[in-house]
């Protein structure tokens, strides 16, 4: 199904006329993967947002984990959307949000009393703010006998209670797919009602009809017999046509539907509700949307249309891998949690040199020099050394190069994890990094597989041309990978790591202080990642938000944080986190609005797309 609602019944009144966007919310396939939003400036041409990945995922409830004919409105300064949850079952999803990124704990909602007969199935949920009643009405469709689909309603004040479900609309013939449209500037303000019929085109269905009622509902629907799109219509009328969607702008009805047989989406315009014109050969939308909504909202409510704006002191910057053949992986964010991909999720420069790239750690000089190392290798067979290159604008990079940073040691069995901390004081990087030596540590060497037993090490340079021999930084009595150095005060040093040891929980992530930045470091025992997640977390990152210190954190394929204001006691906030794409273990780091603003709008080279 798919929902319109009139400027008024939208609740965007008093929304300057320029910051309103139209949105389509839409699903995929069968509706396994989630909701997907699209935006419009005119109507006319939708380009995918959040890089065309879902902004909702399904709800984990047991039969029920579809998110099909997704509707939804705004108003009250908030997104209310409802969602077909599966073909089958007496119920449907509710959830809202504010910013269509973080969404309110979905709602089963079964509006068939117990007590009474339930329906075979809850299709194509519609809601609509009802401007007279100042609530959410949502209807749907579903069978009850034999007779077929009837519309039934419910009405919600604040989404957590629902009323019974009472019929809405009885045709006396098959109806599903509806969506209301609150009509003010009609003579007397009414409500218009799209629907499908679900007869068979022999039988005069399988097309899109109308009907209208007062604005308070207090006399029956008025009927229009004649089709407005599909079978018997004068749009398309060898097209079936199903889950419409009806807008008015500026005294222009705007009637959207999925022609799914035929494999698109169809537009028609009317001034009058009653000549249309075909704009389905213009309507340019995200590669094969299904069955949705086409909505009013702010522009300033959505989310992933944010723009970093001149006055904000900075935005986030996230480096990532993903196939790790590929190269750098950007992402920026204005919180540190929503975050936008960059060139599309794909490599902003392609890799030169052997033999992987993975663990980029990206840091800032006073210059404005970006300064960037990377793991090129799982093992030290040719080169024992890291990746480095670096930029001035984030967009141009230096050639890559090896730093070996392990060459004296020819008992080095790999080096992983290099990263980056600026000593300002003295003017100096630190390059610390994970490395394994052979013969070293044997009182740990069982921990892992009896060959690599890692521990932290570092390199310090000025000019990363000349590197000092490469020392241990601290030893903690167990396997450390992945470390990270904080600078929590003038005093403090804090060094983050993955951890494998022999006492519960064996693996996670840990930390170890120190007044100096080369040590000696002393380890607190307190697992910071729970004993569930540890041992699957790694390449911790941590950076000062506020009064609090984020501690960004990486399961594979995922991306958490925990925050803390002690550096003591933590509190994951993962919930709260909206990744960009396959995100792969890197580091965060602050950069200007301006420069977010120039990342957002680079157009890459298509060569550079390549892995």
């Amino acid at each position: 199904m798919i929902s319109l609602v009139a400027l008024s019944a939208g609740g965007l009144a008093n929304a300057a006329e320029n910051d309103e966007i139209l949105l389509l919310s839409f699903f995929r396939d069968n509706g396994q993967d989630g909701v997907f939003l699209a935006a419009s400036e005119d109507g006319l041409n939708f380009k995918a947002l959040n890089d065309d990945k879902p902004v909702m995922r399904p709800a984990d409830w047991e039969g029920q984990r579809l998110t099909r004919d997704p509707s939804m409105v705004f108003h009250d300064s908030k997104f209310h959307a409802v969602w077909t949850s599966n073909w089958n079952g007496n119920c449907f999803g509710y959830a809202e949000s504010e910013d269509l990124v973080h969404w309110s704990q979905p709602v089963k909602v079964e509006p068939f009393p117990a007590a009474l007969p339930q329906p075979g199935n809850v299709w194509a949920p519609e809601i609509c703010w009802d401007p007279v009643q100042k609530n959410d009405l949502i209807f749907w469709s579903s069978t009850l006998d034999s007779r077929g689909h009837r519309m039934y309603g419910t009405r919600t004040p604040d989404g957590k209670t629902f009323s019974e479900a009472k019929v809405l609309l009885d045709p006396k013939y098959s109806c599903i797919d509806g969506m209301l449209a609150f009509d003010e500037s009609a003579a007397t303000k009414r409500w218009v009602l799209v629907y499908k019929n679900e007869e068979e085109p022999t039988k005069g269905g399988k097309n899109l009809r109308l009907a209208t009622a007062p604005a308070d509902f207090s006399q029956p629907w008025s009927l229009v017999e004649t089709p407005v799109a599909g079978p018997g219509s004068s749009i398309r009328p060898h097209e079936m046509a199903e889950g419409p969607s009806l807008l008015k702008r500026d005294h222009v009805w705007y009637l959207y539907w999925d022609a799914f047989a035929n494999g698109h989406y169809s537009l028609a315009t009317s001034t009058d509700l009653k000549n249309w014109t075909d704009h389905t050969a213009e309507l340019q939308l995200p590669p094969h949307p299904r069955h949705g909504t086409v909505f009013r909202a702010p522009r300033s409510a959505v989310g992933w249309l944010s723009k970093p704006k001149a006055q904000d002191e900075f935005w986030y910057l996230l480096t990532s891998h993903t196939n790790e053949r590929q190269g750098l992986h950007l992402a920026v964010s204005p919180d540190g949690l929503k975050w936008r991909a960059i060139n599309g999720d794909k490599p902003v420069f392609k890799l030169t040199i052997p033999d992987v790239f993975r663990d980029p750690s990206i840091a800032k000089d006073e210059s404005g020099t970006y300064h960037l190392v990377w793991t090129i290798a799982w093992g030290c067979g040719q080169h024992k050394g890291i990746g480095y290159a670096s930029s001035k604008d984030l967009i141009n990079w230096t050639e890559q190069r090896i730093i070996p940073v392990m060459e004296n040691d020819p008992k080095t069995e790999f080096i992983w994890a290099p990263e980056l901390f600026r000593d300002k004081g003295k003017k100096e990087w630190m390059i610390h990094f994970s490395a394994s030596v052979t013969g070293m540590f044997p009182e740990t060497l069982a921990l892992f597989n009896g060959k690599n037993n890692p521990r932290i090490y570092y390199t310090i340079t000025k000019d990363f041309k000349t590197f000092t021999p490469s020392k241990l930084l601290f030893n903690p009595d167990c396997l450390a990978i992945d470390s990270h150095v904080y600078q929590a005060d003038d005093t403090n040093y804090y060094v983050f790591f993955k951890a494998d040891r022999k006492e519960e929980p064996k693996r996670g992530i840990l930390m170890a202080k120190a007044s100096a930045l080369t040590g000696p470091y002393v380890v607190d025992p307190k697992m910071i990642t729970t004993a569930e997640e540890g041992p699957a977390a790694e390449g911790p990152c941590a950076i000062k938000v506020g009064e609090k210190t984020r501690l960004y954190y990486a399961p594979p394929g995922d991306f958490g944080a925990y925050e803390s204001q002690d550096v003591k006691n933590w509190t994951n906030i993962r919930k709260d986190m909206v990744p960009p794409g396959g995100y792969r273990h890197g580091t965060v780091i602050r950069i200007s609005a301006e420069e977010a603003n120039r990342l957002l709008n680079h157009e890459y080279p298509l060569e550079r797309h390549d892995p």
